[in-house]
Formats: structure tokens, sequence, C-alpha cells
């Protein structure tokens, strides 16, 4: 049994597995939310910048399934850093359970103000609901934990939601920095397939300009043009079929 390692029985803790100074710096978070846009968006972010892996997330309440690569298994939410750019992600690739929601995000600023992390900046995906609503895409929308927060978020180009509802662990982090010395804003980018990474790409091209990091989206373009180009196939065929049963004044019938 190496010398570092530790056994845990616990509902929230990060782990580092190397030193690092964390301080100034900026922790831009992904979840597995709409579109799976925050997963996709900080994955590329990590692999375009060469971030270093750091650490990771032990909780009790993550589920018994582990993702193994090139032979190994991978923790389920990751730290990566880039001390150059004094960048720190968060990367969770499981769902979090809605009991445990508020025990994550208070592990996340509870450690964010621990190694003296100056701001924090969580990515997601948004849908336009409700009649009055207007939501663009290729826009990218946030919401801010407090009035300096907001102040730098408007700086940046990003469209404040004004009003609405907000769930999950980014939701809470936002909340939980309220009070706290940090600055805290999310960026999100309208999404419209299970996995948009068009709405990825937008919000790394935002988090670019917030960083002053050239981050390149092209990869993320390619996979969108693929799955657009899939779900116009589909709608297409399904409108050929359609027609095809209208004209025989019949309906499919499956199962």
């Amino acid at each position: 049994m190496r010398e570092d390692y530790k056994s845990f029985d616990i509902s929230g803790e990060m782990v580092l597995v190397k030193k690092v100074d964390l301080s100034g710096h900026t922790l831009v978070l992904g979840f597995p939310g709409m579109g799976l846009v925050g997963t996709i968006a900080v994955k590329h972010l990590v692999d375009k910048t060469g971030m270093e892996e750091i650490g990771y997330m032990a909780s009790e309440y993550f589920a018994p399934m582990v993702r193994v690569e090139n032979g190994i298994p991978v923790h389920p939410a990751r730290l990566f850093a880039h001390e150059k750019h004094k960048v720190t992600a968060f990367l969770c690739e499981q769902p979090i359970d809605k009991e445990v929601v508020f025990e994550i995000a208070q592990t996340i600023v509870d450690f964010a103000m621990e190694k003296g992390i100056t701001r924090i900046i969580p990515l997601a995906g948004i849908i336009a609901q409700g009649e009055d609503v207007v939501i663009e895409r290729g826009v990218t929308y946030g919401i801010a934990a407090n009035e300096e927060s907001l102040k730098e978020m408007k700086k940046y180009g990003v469209k404040p939601i004004e009003s609405g509802m907000t769930t999950g662990v980014s939701a809470l982090v936002l909340l939980l920095s309220k009070y706290s010395h940090l600055k805290a804003f999310s960026v999100l980018g309208v999404s419209e397939y299970q996995e948009d990474y068009r709405a990825a790409a937008d919000v790394i091209k935002k988090l670019s300009e917030i960083l002053n990091i050239q981050i390149s989206v092209d990869t993320l373009l390619e996979e969108a043009k693929e799955i657009e180009e899939s779900v116009r196939s589909s709608i297409s065929q399904m409108q050929k079929l359609d027609t095809h049963y209208r004209k025989m004044g019949t309906t499919p019938l499956f199962g």
C-alpha cells in the first residue's frame, strides 16, 4: 500500500495528488447537464491547454461505476490545473444525485476559498422555455453570484438571465458564493441536442476571451456538424415516410 494512500467515507472531499499553488486561479466547472455542454466544454479545455491532473473528488455518493481508460480506472470527478494560465478545472462525468447536490457544491466552494482561488465559472447548457423567453442560439448567457460578479460577467459580453429558475450543483455553487470574496458566474450555451458540441464551442469561445487563452474549437464544430447532419437526415427520412403513408392513407404501426 502506498504511504500516501488513505480511505474515505465522506459525502465529498477534494483530494490533491500533486502539490500545486492554486492561489489566484479561476476554477472552471463542468457537470453532465443540459446537452452535456459543461462536461464536453471542460474536457475540451483540459485537452487543448494541456492541463495536468492534480486530484479528484472522493465521495461515497458516486454511483459504483468506474470508467476505464487505457487499462486504468478513472475517477468520475477530477481536478486539473494549468499553473501558467492560473486555471483549475473540475470535470465531472457522473450525474449528481439531488440528495447530495448541496454537499458537493459546499465542498467545491470550501475548496476554492481554502486554496485561494479567486473566481469560479461553471459551464453549462440552457434551453428556451416559456412563451415570453427569447433565447438565441450562439449567444452566451449567465447567472452571477453577486453584484461584483455581475459587473465582470457583463464586461465579457455574457448576457444575464434576468429571471427564472436554475438547478443543480452549479446553481448552488453560485448561491454559496454570494456572500464570499469569490467572484462567480456561469457561462451558458444554448443547447438543442442531447450532446451539443456547438453549444460547447460557444461557451469555450467565451471562456477563451475571459481567460485570455487561445483555445481552438474546430474539433467541437466538426462534431457538431456530424450530429446536426445526422438529425437532419433522420427528420428528412421521417418526413418522407409520413408523406408516403399519407398518400397510402395508412399509419405505420410498430411493436
